[in-house]
């Protein structure tokens, strides 16, 4: 079952001053955060510098680094950087309704307009993570852009992530965390806690996975390393994904490098605690370890 609004007519129903959540999508925001996946309403569907040309002209500022092209007609798994196939990105980017494929566009919030908008999105939910898991640590947005059919791999990030439904329709699926994604303590490679890292897939997951139908209008709310996929419809799905960490999600992935390092030393830790758990010894002792090269 693909889980989505109900009589979702109106995006803009409860959001009437201007601001990016109205006091429902608030409220449901601070009832879930940050062990539950959740939707929302957001108003940024119209927002001026997320339509298609905005997108080309800044994909042609970020540095190449930053921007990741799969081209429709690549197998699986193999992404691009800008100039490898020969096309500017800026056309790319332009063209991903005919060609297909999909586009990342990585730390955007780095270019004058962005980073206001990245500010404009956590500003009316920042005390409220606060609240929960403590300060807001290195946000970032990444925009993401799909062409017709297209689908991102199976993966997780470290982050707690927001992504916002600007234009088209996509199904992100969520699946729960287990053995066969991370390992047998429910957690990845415990030696690399920054980056996002795609999983192997296997068909099983199709069988665990949990759809949500996303417009115009909607977002979905993803806890920190929570395996997901999306899909996208027939036409062009453009997305904000907004990431960042906590002091929580900080101390948990802390804790998850102090199990890597009991495991080099032939110990066999306990997996760090999930929510509303706190990891702040093995946070510590790692913080302390860290500074001492010879020891890891």
């Amino acid at each position: 079952m693909i889980h989505q609004f109900a009589g979702f007519e109106d995006p803009h129903e409860e959001i009437r001053d201007g601001s990016v959540f109205g006091p429902v999508a608030r409220a449901d925001f601070l009832a879930s955060y940050p062990a539950g996946a959740h939707l929302l309403r957001h108003g940024l569907r119209d927002h001026p510098l997320l339509n298609l040309d905005a997108l080309a002209q800044l994909a042609s500022q970020l540095e190449n680094r930053h921007v990741t092209h799969h081209r429709g007609d690549a197998p699986e798994g193999l992404c691009e950087k800008p100039g490898e196939s020969g096309q500017a990105i800026g056309s790319v980017i332009r063209s991903i309704g005919k060609d297909g494929g999909w586009a990342s566009l990585e730390q955007v919030q780095r270019l004058p307009g962005y980073r206001e908008l990245l500010d404009e999105v956590l500003k009316e939910l920042r005390p409220l993570i606060q609240q929960r898991t403590g300060k807001v640590l290195r946000a970032q947005a990444t925009i993401i852009v799909l062409g017709p059919g297209a689908s991102m791999p199976n993966r997780f990030a470290p982050e707690h992530q927001l992504l916002l439904q600007v234009e088209g329709q996509q199904v992100m699926t969520i699946f729960p965390r287990s053995e066969v994604h991370f390992g047998p303590d429910g957690y990845a490679a415990d030696d690399d806690n920054e980056h996002e890292a795609e999983l192997a897939w296997h068909d099983s997951f199709s069988r665990d996975g949990m759809p949500f139908s996303l417009a115009p209008g909607q977002a979905i709310y993803l806890p920190a390393r929570e395996p997901h996929m999306q899909s996208n419809g027939e036409t062009i799905s453009i997305s904000l994904a907004i990431t960042w960490c906590s002091e929580w999600s900080a101390a948990e992935a802390d804790a998850r490098s102090f199990n890597g390092l009991l495991r080099k030393w032939g110990r066999k830790p306990q997996p760090p605690q999930r929510w509303p758990g706190r990891n702040y010894g093995k946070a510590l002792a790692w913080r302390i370890l860290k500074r001492i090269p010879w020891l890891h």
